[in-house]
Protein backbone atom coordinates (compact mmCIF):
# COMPACT_ATOMS: atom_id res chain seq x y z
CA UNK A 1 0.00 0.00 0.00
CA UNK A 2 1.34 3.84 -1.20
CA UNK A 3 0.82 6.29 1.63
CA UNK A 4 0.58 9.88 -0.23
CA UNK A 5 1.31 12.85 1.68
CA UNK A 6 -1.10 15.53 1.67
CA UNK A 7 -0.85 19.20 3.37
CA UNK A 8 -3.48 19.40 6.02
CA UNK A 9 -5.50 22.45 5.35
CA UNK A 10 -5.09 25.26 8.16
CA UNK A 11 -8.54 26.54 8.94
CA UNK A 12 -7.95 28.66 12.08
CA UNK A 13 -4.98 30.48 14.27
CA UNK A 14 -6.08 30.44 17.89
CA UNK A 15 -4.43 33.06 19.79
CA UNK A 16 -4.21 32.81 23.54
CA UNK A 17 -1.46 35.03 25.79
CA UNK A 18 0.37 35.73 22.74
CA UNK A 19 0.91 32.65 21.68
CA UNK A 20 -0.42 31.91 18.33
CA UNK A 21 -1.88 28.13 17.31
CA UNK A 22 -3.05 27.18 13.74
CA UNK A 23 -5.65 24.66 13.80
CA UNK A 24 -5.57 22.26 10.67
CA UNK A 25 -7.86 19.56 9.06
CA UNK A 26 -7.41 16.18 7.62
CA UNK A 27 -7.31 16.98 3.69
CA UNK A 28 -9.78 13.15 3.20
CA UNK A 29 -11.95 13.37 5.95
CA UNK A 30 -12.10 16.85 7.25
CA UNK A 31 -11.60 15.41 10.98
CA UNK A 32 -9.31 17.78 13.42
CA UNK A 33 -5.51 17.19 13.13
CA UNK A 34 -2.82 18.32 15.29
CA UNK A 35 0.59 19.44 14.02
CA UNK A 36 2.24 16.78 15.69
CA UNK A 37 0.76 13.84 13.44
CA UNK A 38 2.24 11.88 11.00
CA UNK A 39 -0.85 10.50 10.22
CA UNK A 40 -4.83 10.90 10.44
CA UNK A 41 -5.79 8.98 13.22
CA UNK A 42 -9.58 8.58 12.16
CA UNK A 43 -8.52 7.93 8.27
CA UNK A 44 -4.86 7.30 8.27
CA UNK A 45 -3.82 9.81 5.71
CA UNK A 46 -0.56 11.08 5.80
CA UNK A 47 0.03 14.19 6.29
CA UNK A 48 2.18 17.28 6.38
CA UNK A 49 2.01 20.41 7.56
CA UNK A 50 2.65 24.16 6.40
CA UNK A 51 1.66 27.21 7.92
CA UNK A 52 1.16 29.90 5.53
CA UNK A 53 -1.30 32.16 8.02
CA UNK A 54 0.71 31.90 10.95
CA UNK A 55 4.10 33.50 8.82
CA UNK A 56 1.72 36.32 7.00
CA UNK A 57 0.35 37.22 10.94
CA UNK A 58 3.88 37.38 12.00
CA UNK A 59 5.07 39.57 9.23
CA UNK A 60 2.46 42.15 9.52
CA UNK A 61 2.64 42.02 13.02
CA UNK A 62 6.29 43.31 12.99
CA UNK A 63 5.89 45.54 9.80
CA UNK A 64 3.17 46.83 12.02
CA UNK A 65 5.55 47.64 14.86
CA UNK A 66 8.07 49.27 12.90
CA UNK A 67 5.97 51.47 11.87
CA UNK A 68 4.71 52.83 14.72
CA UNK A 69 8.21 52.93 16.34
CA UNK A 70 7.97 50.58 18.90
CA UNK A 71 10.34 48.23 20.26
CA UNK A 72 10.52 45.05 21.94
CA UNK A 73 8.89 46.23 24.94
CA UNK A 74 6.34 47.98 23.16
CA UNK A 75 7.39 51.92 23.88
Amino acid sequence: MKFIKKKAEQVSVTIHGGDVTPDYRCPTCGMGVAPEYVCCPYCTQRLYFESLLEKAIVAKCQSKESEEGFNEKGW
